[in-house]
Parts: C-alpha cells; sequence; structure tokens
C-alpha cells in the first residue's frame, strides 16, 4: 500500500505548471547592410558592394569602426559625392575594403570641430579612381597598409591637417600627395606617378620609401621638403623646388633620371648618391630668387653632369667621378673643401671650387 502526502502532491502540482524555459540565443542576429546616405553610429561590417548612382555613401558618427569586409563603396563617378565621410572629432577607423569611383573617396565632414581634432585610422584600402582619393581638412589621419590608384589626387592634406602614412602604395596618380599642411611617410612606394609628392604652403617628410618612373618625383612650392634614406629612378625631374620654400635631401639614392634635383629654392643635400643621371644637380636660378644649392658629403658617378651650378652654392667634401659632363662646375660657388674629381669627361674637373683626384 502507498501513501501520498498532501506535500508530495504540492510539489507534483507546481512541478506540472512550471512554465518551460526558452532557450537562449545561440547566433547573433545577420548584420544589416547599410542603404546609400546612411549614417553610422555602430560598428558596421558591410555583406556586401555598396553602389551609389548619387549622393554620398556612408557618414560615420562617433567612436566606430566601419569595416569594409572586403567589399567597395563605388559612387557615380569621379564628379559624385563622398564615399565615406568621418568624423574629424572622434577616432575612427575604416578598413578593408575598396572605395571608387567619386568625387572625393574618404572625407572629415565635421571640418571645425569644437575641442580637438582626433586621429581616423584607414587601414588596408583601396582608393581608385576618384577626384580626390582622401582629403583631409582639419583633420588627422593615420593611413596604413593602403593603395592608391589612378586618382587626380591620392591623399590631399590642407589646413591644420596632420597625415601619417606608412606602408602603402601609390600608382598612376595625377598628384599622389598633395600637401598644404602636414604629411610624415615612411616605408612606402611611389610608381608612374605625374607627381608623386607635392608641398605647397605645407610639409613633407618622407623616409625610407622608394619612387620609380614618376614625371616629377618631388616638388616643393613655398613648402618643406624633407627626403631622407629614398630611392629616386627613372624620373624625368627627380626634386625641384619652387618659391620661398626650403629642401632637405639626406642619405637618399637617385638614379637614372633625367634631372635627379634641380634647384630653383633653397636646397640642402648631404650625403646622398648620385648614379647614372642625365644631370645629377643642377642649379641655375632662372626666378633669380637667390637660388642656393648647399652640398656636403654626396657622390656622384658615371653621370652626364654632376653639379652643373650657376647660382650660388657651396660645395664640401663632394666626390664627382667618372661622370661623361662636368664633375663640379660651379664658378659662383663658395669652397667648403674636401672636393674630389676625376676622370670626368670636361677640362677642368672642376670650376669654381679646388678639387683633389685621390
Amino acid at each position: 500500500m502507498h501513501l501520498t502526502t498532501t506535500a508530495g502532491l504540492a510539489l507534483a502540482l507546481t512541478l506540472s505548471l512550471s512554465p518551460t524555459p526558452t532557450p537562449s540565443p545561440t547566433t547573433d542576429p545577420t548584420p544589416q547592410q547599410p542603404a546609400c546616405g546612411a549614417t553610422l553610429t555602430t560598428d558596421t561590417t558591410l555583406t556586401e558592394d555598396l553602389v551609389c548612382a548619387s549622393g554620398d555613401g556612408l557618414r560615420l558618427v562617433g567612436p566606430i569602426t566601419l569595416d569594409l569586409g572586403g567589399h567597395t563603396v563605388r559612387g557615380p563617378g569621379a564628379d559624385g559625392g563622398t564615399g565615406i565621410l568621418f568624423d574629424n572629432a572622434t577616432n575612427q577607423v575604416v578598413r578593408n575594403g575598396t572605395v571608387e569611383r567619386w568625387g572625393s573617396g574618404i572625407k572629415g565632414w565635421n571640418e571645425f570641430p569644437e575641442g580637438s581634432v582626433v586621429a581616423t585610422t584607414l587601414s588596408e584600402l583601396l582608393v581608385r579612381e576618384n577626384d580626390d582619393g582622401v582629403t583631409g581638412f582639419t583633420a588627422e589621419l593615420d593611413i596604413t597598409r593602403s593603395r592608391f590608384t589612378d586618382n587626380t589626387t591620392g591623399l590631399r592634406s590642407a589646413l591644420w591637417t596632420s597625415a601619417r602614412v606608412d606602408r602603402s602604395t601609390f600608382a598612376r596618380n595625377g598628384f599622389a600627395v598633395h600637401s598644404g599642411a602636414q604629411v610624415a611617410i615612411t616605408g612606402s612606394t611611389f610608381i608612374d606617378n605625374d607627381v608623386a609628392l607635392s608641398a605647397t604652403d605645407g610639409a613633407v617628410d618622407v623616409t625610407s620609401s622608394r619612387f620609380a618612373r614618376n614625371t616629377t618625383t618631388a616638388s616643393e612650392h613655398g613648402g618643406d621638403l624633407i627626403l631622407t634614406d629614398n630611392t629616386v629612378t627613372d624620373s624625368e625631374v627627380g626634386v625641384t623646388g619652387g618659391l620661398f620654400g626650403h629642401t632637405v635631401l639626406t642619405s637618399n639614392t637617385f638614379r637614372r633620371n633625367v634631372v635627379a634635383v634641380d634647384v630653383v629654392d633653397t636646397m640642402t643635400l648631404r650625403r646622398n648618391d648620385f648614379v647614372g643621371n642625365d644631370t645629377a644637380v643642377r642649379a641655375v636660378d632662372p626666378n633669380e630668387v637667390g637660388a642656393i644649392a648647399d652640398l656636403d658629403g654626396d657622390t656622384f658617378r658615371r653621370n652626364g653632369d654632376a653639379v652643373y651650378a650657376t647660382a650660388f652654392a657651396r660645395i664640401a667634401n663632394v666626390t664627382a667621378v667618372r661622370n661623361t659632363g662636368w664633375g663640379i662646375y660651379a664658378p659662383n660657388a663658395a669652397d667648403g673643401g674636401g672636393n674630389v674629381a676625376r676622370g670626368n669627361g670636361n677640362e677642368p674637373q672642376c670650376v669654381g671650387v679646388v678639387c683633389s683626384a685621390r
């Protein structure tokens, strides 16, 4: 015989009436693909290409990351709007995809922010076929491992902008980098651009980079241009200056350029190596603005003319060997001493400075 207690019946009744627990979801919701013209306020990853027939692409607000997911944000053409608008006052990241066929591929929308400008990071991007690829206007930009191709201007920096470029490639642009503010470049490659670097009322500082087959590698007009430990090859003009600026070239290698360095402003050269250029250094002051070429420790081998300077020059510790034209032709030079010239095609080996043959 089995006895059922009152407590036992109550427990059984309670269990039978308890609701069945709802299982927790095991996967996140499917990401939503933004539409053209959308404003993004949270981290977003594209799930497909975004193709816009007019207007702008995407506007970013707040400290967010836009991951293109390997996809493309495509505009209506170089006369169109802006592909991605970032917030100049917030730390944002745009990465991993292509931005193409816009008036401005990537540009800040908050151009006069209250408070400080904050860095925007652009990483692993292909920016191509835009009028301006990336535009910095009162912005701070960190650009890494990206490619800029076939833009009218790859990177445009203006009005209190600071841009840092690292391990990136610029190819077949009109202007690869046009700076009216501050740009620092390291470990990057510039190939087949009309003008690789332009410093116009701004500053460009480039280290450990490679330049090849650009029509003009670097041009300075009223700005500052600093090149250190770079290689410049196969340009029509390697480096040239404009008016009222300053160019400093240190420990660079110039090979097979038509004119490696054309001094039409103030230039300082230190320990550069010139090999196989038609003319290595030319300083003729065509604008009669008082161009000054200051050379110290530079080496010239197997060029046409090594140094041809009718403008004022200071020449010290320069070595010119086996050039087919002039070794050192600088009738208005200040002789800093220590110059060496031998085996050059024109006699005398040096004009304007004293050279030994050692």
